[in-house]
């Protein structure tokens, strides 16, 4: 399990690209984040489970970890992204669109934003459902082409059980208001859920829907006294802004930086503006924690 694991040397105060040169030289500066463990070490296991002295060294994560403090400063080791859905039923079980598409947003968010560090490491995507988890495999293949599984390990929570990641990213899928959570609430499977990441956990779910369960419902209180409880906005796609893209020129110089930089620069590009197609949600590095103090159970959701 995630308490006992032991990693080799990444050798992570050499810069591997541009951005980690700089994380690498202004860390000391980074707030220390409490351990991804932290909920389920002390609700499943009474707190008698201790991390290994690995996880408690202050470079475990390396540049990937780094990269992700620096360029989203209020996700944390475990974030809740609050996400108003639906989930559909589909023969014997369930999707939740927007939960797949939130999901792939905040993959392709953070390796876009940590210059593709993320696709050098280990990440998982997982569900409760066969059907979410088909889903979420074409939506990768669509985006990413039939090699995405070198990238993300989509799987259903118990194809993973036994197995583990640096981010994990977990659709709970249900959104049926108070009319229960079926198997998400077995408190077995939502600890083999929330036990899988090293250093990220992303659980994207409807907040009104899993709180009908106590244990979900504490995990929540929890998210939110750590600052960990993120609204994401319901926007539509031609409300965003526009941004700003390289146009090649096949003039320009390509640079590195750093004698083992895998990552080269054009110098002498021009920039276009072109719209913002690819993301359904607006910038996942802007959004910012639901306040401690709001005890609303029921704030920021979207009009049915």
């Amino acid at each position: 399990m995630m308490f006992t694991f032991s990693i080799r040397s990444t050798g992570w105060t050499r810069s591997v690209s541009l951005a980690c040169h700089y994380l690498t030289e202004t860390k000391k500066f980074l707030t220390p984040l409490l351990a991804v463990s932290n909920f389920p070490r002390r609700i499943f296991y009474k707190g008698l489970l201790k991390d290994g002295p690995k996880v408690q060294e202050a470079d475990f994560g390396g540049p990937l970890k780094l990269a992700i403090q620096f360029k989203f400063p209020h996700f944390q080791p475990l974030t809740i992204l609050d996400l108003d859905s639906t989930e559909d039923r589909t023969g014997t079980s369930l999707t939740n669109r927007r939960e797949a598409e939130l999901a792939l947003q905040l993959y392709r968010t953070i390796d876009r934003e940590t210059d593709g560090l993320l696709a050098k490491s280990r990440v998982a995507v997982i569900t409760p459902y066969s059907q979410q988890c088909s889903l979420l495999k074409r939506m990768f293949e669509q985006n990413y082409g039939s090699s995405y599984a070198t990238r993300v390990h989509v799987s259903t929570i118990d194809a993973f059980q036994g197995n583990e990641a640096g981010v994990v990213i977990y659709s709970c899928v249900r959104a049926s208001g108070s009319k229960g959570i079926g198997f998400l609430g077995d408190v077995q499977r939502m600890n083999v859920a929330l036990t899988r990441a090293k250093h990220y956990l992303f659980v994207i779910a409807r907040r009104r829907s899993i709180m009908v369960n106590p244990y979900w419902r504490e995990l929540v209180g929890y998210a939110r006294s750590q600052k960990a409880l993120i609204e994401v906005p319901c926007v539509k796609k031609n409300d965003f802004p526009k941004r700003s893209s390289l146009l090649k020129n096949h003039n320009a110089k390509k640079v590195s930086f750093g004698a083992t930089s895998e990552q080269t620069f054009e110098v002498g590009s021009q920039v276009k503006q072109t719209a913002q197609t690819e993301d359904t949600f607006p910038s996942l590095a802007e959004i910012k924690p639901v306040h401690t103090s709001d005890n609303r159970e029921d704030s920021g959701y979207c009009s049915a």
